[in-house]
């Protein structure tokens, strides 16, 4: 049986907010480029380009893409309090995953709908979320008593990373006792006192709520509340001072606030942390706050605050004429009239059932999944269906692909800041293709990426400022290797390079080449390999001087280059 438990969602500079108010209411690294989200970044940026339609549209026929997740449990310093390792509480906490899994694979009807909107292919966002598999799952508890009622998310991090750094792979919820953005609901008076001439002022400690006291001969009979304040811990103290009488006194409760909130993504910081706290209370708030809340760390804003309303954003898929919609899910039947502006999208503040996501959100959550730092959670996967460039592009952007790259004749991509490719994939530089490299290109698995870079007949591969890290760059005959003058060229970790027979390579005497290991085939030329451009791929690169043999190349690090016969 569902609780249905009211909850308010808030969202103030970088942190999402979620609690109950109204009616009472990390691995991997930033590489060393800052995206500069020019170049071709409008039309990665644009939320239609990823909307999960299927097809054979490469970046809208999204994998399944698995949010990889942590549960930690803060309990006192004796072990009370919160979840308890128990079959009973773990079977709750799993709970939380096979819902936030319903909701995101398949979509309830909008109580709303737009006309012409299609819905997403079989109601599903391609979006999972796992915490690990049968018997192993990723639930973790802690045992302290000034964490336990923290919400300060800083403080539960660094504890959960001092436990065991690996923690920090995955996106880490917070299960806590804390009081976030609460509020004094009421006060009552314990005792009016006596001898009072005047008014007593009251004071809040820790001082937010205002409000007034009520004499009435002699005594203080009522005290008013003014404003309720907000207050980041359990209780408040209220005393009354002053007035010339003594003894009055009074107790101030407060509501539980906010029941969760999270850190939105960051497109330009990608070593910041991504979490998810949820506050517990009297009980731990729905599986459906915790959806709304995983929805933030994937780029969804709330539709009653006007985010999209003058927004490049705006989701004409939701918005008719009303933006932004009311926030009167608990108020108003939003299956009462369409288009009044009171909806059941998972991103308003409503009752548990209120789970609609739109194909534009959808499209906004894979946009972060590529393009902002909550895509390092997700776990390796894979699209059958390539991207393949038949124009010229610039990426100056910091970007992670779930499927190959293929670059065709007129395809021209030059890739300035860092792309990320799946461990399975490969970047194939076909005729008339044409890839420079000076950022970072890498897997996102730890493994020796074995595709890598192949470059085909009449293909052309630049290397500028890049590091080839464990992974494998394959020129085939008839394909090119340039590395002109002012390149600057690192192999480490298993990085390779190498021409084949018929290959060409194009290597400046200016260039430079730091093989860092002592590995005999990390820079690999054939004996064949023809040292000059391709003249079918030499326009643009005239005047480019190139070695006339291996010999002739330098390379500064501990390894040297390799010249081989035979087959490649």
């Amino acid at each position: 049986m569902k609780r249905l438990i009211l909850y308010l969602l808030l969202t103030i500079p970088a942190i999402s907010v979620s609690g109950q108010g109204a009616a009472p209411a990390s691995g991997m690294k930033q590489t060393a480029c800052t995206p500069n989200k020019s170049g071709d970044y409008d039309f990665y940026s644009n939320l239609k380009t990823w909307i999960p339609r299927g097809g054979d549209q490469p970046l809208q026929n999204a994998p399944l893409k698995v949010v990889q997740l942590s549960f930690n449990i803060f309990q006192r310093a004796d072990g009370t309090g919160n979840f308890q390792d128990t079959p009973e509480d773990r079977a709750a906490l799993l709970q939380y995953v096979a819902r936030l899994n319903e909701i995101y694979s398949n979509v309830i009807a909008p109580s709303d709908p737009v006309a012409g909107t299609e819905p997403l292919p079989n109601n599903d966002t391609r979006f999972r979320f796992d915490i690990g598999p049968p018997g192993q799952e990723r639930i973790f508890f802690y045992q302290s008593d000034s964490l336990y009622r923290s919400h300060n998310s800083a403080l539960l991090l660094k504890k959960i990373k001092q436990t065991d750094p690996e923690r920090a792979n995955q996106l880490n919820i917070l299960f806590t006792d804390g009081y976030y953005m609460a509020k004094v609901d009421k006060i009552e008076l314990t005792d009016g006192g006596s001898g009072y001439t005047s008014a007593p002022k009251v004071v809040f400690t820790p001082r937010s709520a205002r409000a007034t006291a009520v004499v009435e001969n002699g005594k203080v009979t009522e005290i008013k509340l003014i404003s309720k304040g907000l207050y980041y811990q359990p209780e408040v103290k209220v005393s009354l001072e002053g007035g010339g009488g003594t003894g009055a006194k009074a107790t101030g409760t407060l509501t539980m606030g906010a029941n969760g909130f999270t850190r939105s993504p960051s497109y330009t910081n990608f070593n910041g942390d991504s979490y998810v706290m949820l506050l517990k209370h009297k009980a731990f708030p729905s599986a459906t706050v915790f959806a709304h809340e995983m929805a933030h760390t994937l780029d969804l804003q709330h539709l009653f605050e006007g985010f999209y309303c003058n927004s490049r954003d705006y989701l004409e898929d939701i918005y008719t004429e009303n933006c932004p919609h009311k926030n009167k899910g608990w108020e108003t039947d939003p299956f009462a009239e369409v288009g009044d502006g009171v909806t059941n999208n998972l991103m308003m503040f409503a009752p548990d059932h209120f789970t609609y996501i739109s194909p534009m959100q959808a499209g906004i959550m894979h946009r972060a999944s590529a393009l902002a730092d909550t895509r390092k959670y997700l776990a390796d996967t894979y699209s059958p269906v390539p991207y393949a460039l038949t124009s010229k592009e610039f990426w100056d952007f910091d970007i992670r692909l779930y499927q190959d790259l293929v670059l065709n004749q007129g395809g021209d991509l030059t890739i300035a800041c860092a792309l990320t490719m799946p461990l399975l994939s490969g970047v194939t530089i076909n005729k008339g293709g044409r890839l420079v490299l000076q950022g970072h290109l890498k897997a996102f698995s730890p493994e020796t990426w074995q595709r890598g870079i192949q470059v085909k007949d009449g293909g052309l591969l630049e290397l500028r400022g890049t590091t080839i890290d464990n992974y494998r760059i394959t020129v085939e005959r008839g394909g090119t290797l340039h590395l002109p003058a002012e390149a600057l060229v690192n192999l480490q970790n298993n990085g390779r390079i190498t021409v084949a027979r018929g290959g060409y390579v194009c290597i400046s005497d200016r260039a430079e080449i730091r093989l860092q290991d002592q590995d005999p085939q990390a820079l690999n030329l054939h004996r064949k390999a023809r040292f000059k451009m391709n003249p079918a791929v030499a326009a643009g690169a005239e005047g480019s001087s190139c070695a006339g043999s291996a010999e002739a190349i330098q390379v500064k690090g501990n390894g040297s280059i390799n010249t081989f016969r035979g087959k490649l």
